[in-house]
C-alpha cells in the first residue's frame, strides 16, 4: 500500500482525495503549511498566490472569479461603518478599558453597575463582533438607555 501525502485520504474509487479540513485537527492543518487566518485573509493569499504579487491582485481582470470582490482583503458586500457604529465602538471601548483597569487597581468602576449606562447583555445577544466591548469579567458591554424617572 502506498502512503498517502498528509492532508490526503483515498477516495472510494481507490485514488486519494483531499481530506474534509473540518475533520482534521489544527495540529494536521499546521503540519500540511497551513496556519489560523480568516476567510477574507485565506482568500487575500489566494489571489496572491494565483497572480504572483500584491500589486498584481490589485489590477486582477478575471472579474468572474469567486473570489475576485474579496481580492483586496474586504468585503464589499458588508454595509460601511456608520459614524454612530463608531462611536458606540469608541465608547464601549472606553468602558471595557475602564473596568479593566478598576479590576487591575482593585478599584470599583462605574461600568456594569446600575448608574452607569451599562449591563452585561446574554449570549443570545452577543454577536461578539465587535474587539473591545467585553468587560473584565468577560460578558460583553452594551450601553442602555437610563429611565428618565431615576
Amino acid at each position: 500500500m502506498t502512503r498517502l501525502k498528509p492532508g490526503l485520504e483515498l477516495g472510494s474509487d481507490g485514488n486519494p482525495v483531499g481530506r474534509d479540513p473540518r475533520r482534521m485537527t489544527p495540529a494536521e492543518l499546521e503540519a500540511i503549511g497551513h496556519s489560523r487566518m480568516s476567510p477574507l485573509a485565506a482568500l487575500r493569499a489566494h489571489c496572491i498566490e494565483c497572480a504572483n504579487s500584491a500589486e498584481e491582485v490589485r489590477l486582477c481582470v478575471r472579474v468572474r472569479c469567486s473570489a475576485w470582490p474579496f481580492r483586496i482583503d474586504a468585503d464589499p458586500w458588508r454595509a460601511p461603518t456608520t459614524e454612530a457604529q463608531r462611536q458606540a465602538r469608541r465608547r464601549n471601548i472606553g468602558h471595557a478599558r475602564a473596568a479593566r483597569a478598576g479590576a487591575v487597581s482593585g478599584k470599583e468602576t462605574d461600568a456594569g453597575s446600575a448608574s452607569s449606562g451599562i449591563k452585561p447583555i446574554s449570549k443570545e445577544q452577543d454577536s461578539g463582533d465587535i474587539p473591545g466591548t467585553r468587560s473584565a469579567d468577560g460578558p460583553p458591554l452594551v450601553a442602555t438607555r437610563r429611565s428618565s424617572g431615576t
